[in-house]
């Protein structure tokens, strides 16, 4: 039952029904990836919806990526990145539209890291939300696997 005003693309986030379908679709989903990975990065509102609570359940750490400069902080990347360790990372979002998001987090990252190519270790990009028939995505020149999952309306 819908409740106060939803945007029909969060809504499967926001409504605690279809919320917990996803975050528990969407650890399933990691786990069966097998994939070795230190962090969750994520960015806006549709990955605040489902990352930090994914993180917790896996013991992981964050990556917080701000869409603007402008945003609440100085810092356009915030927690786990270290310029002297190696980052192994996946990113979580809702869906994968232009690449546009993904490769801004992706950058951002990079940056925030010095951009060292050895300490930048993208695992794969899970989408929550998404339909997606292609399996992946080229950032860089590099292709990453994409894991989807769209949970069916009740």
């Amino acid at each position: 039952m819908r409740t106060g005003i939803i945007s029909g693309y969060l809504e499967d986030g926001l409504e605690k029904s279809s919320a917990r379908k996803v975050i528990r679709g969407m650890k399933n989903l990691i786990v069966k990836s097998n994939l070795k990975f230190d962090a969750i990065a994520y960015t806006g509102c549709s990955g605040a919806l489902v990352a930090p609570t994914i993180a917790y359940l896996l013991n992981k750490h964050l990556i917080v990526v701000r869409k603007d400069e402008g945003a609440h902080s100085f810092n356009r990347v915030e927690g786990y990145v270290n310029k002297n360790e190696p980052i192994n990372y996946i990113i979580i979002d809702d869906f994968i539209e232009t690449g546009k998001t993904i490769n801004t987090i992706y950058e951002k990252i990079a940056d925030a890291a010095g951009n060292l190519p050895s300490n930048i270790i993208l695992k794969g990009i899970f989408l929550w939300n998404s339909w997606r028939r292609d399996k992946s995505i080229v950032i860089k020149g590099k292709k990453y696997k994409i894991f989807s999952q769209c949970i069916e309306k009740v």
